[in-house]
């Protein structure tokens, strides 16, 4: 994991702008702990309500704002090929919302950095491969995320 670019656009405010380098420090955190070999890049957008909401209900038909959504460019078989000393891949987009994170963040009792840590954790393990859409795979990504947030001090 030598060369990853990540390409930050913030459309939150200056409540965004105060977490952007925690989320970019859990992006480098997931491609460690995933042993991401390869170069390449990531876009990170931080949004609002509203903006989230557009694109909840453009991509995913769910006419609701939500936390974080993440876009693949590739999937898990050909990022494995791609993975590799030399090789590079653009990995996706993630899009944070910082409001609903500020509203979970004191649902859940917990910081804004580790909120918005967990978001970007769990944003690039979906560009990863990584489900929950499956009672298994939830439990799986669950613990991964858990795992990573505890490398880096951000336990519950």
């Amino acid at each position: 994991m030598k060369n990853w670019e990540i390409l930050t656009e913030n459309n939150g405010g200056e409540m965004a702008a105060a977490y952007e380098d925690v989320a970019k420090k859990a992006v480098f955190a997931v491609l460690a702990a995933e042993n991401i070999v390869c170069d390449g890049e990531i876009s990170l957008v931080f949004l609002a309500d509203e903006e989230m909401q557009e694109l909840n209900n453009q991509y995913r038909g769910k006419d609701a704002t939500t936390d974080c959504l993440s876009f693949p460019q590739f999937g898990g078989d050909e990022l494995a090929l791609m993975n590799k000393p030399g090789g590079y891949v653009m990995l996706g987009d993630i899009v944070i919302n910082i409001n609903k994170a500020e509203t979970q963040a004191a649902e859940y009792g917990h910081s804004m950095e580790r909120e918005v840590a967990f978001l970007a954790v769990h944003s690039v393990l979906h560009l990863l491969g990584y489900d929950h859409e499956e009672e298994c795979d939830e439990g799986r990504m669950n613990a991964r995320q858990e795992e990573i947030l505890a490398e880096m001090g951000l336990r519950r």
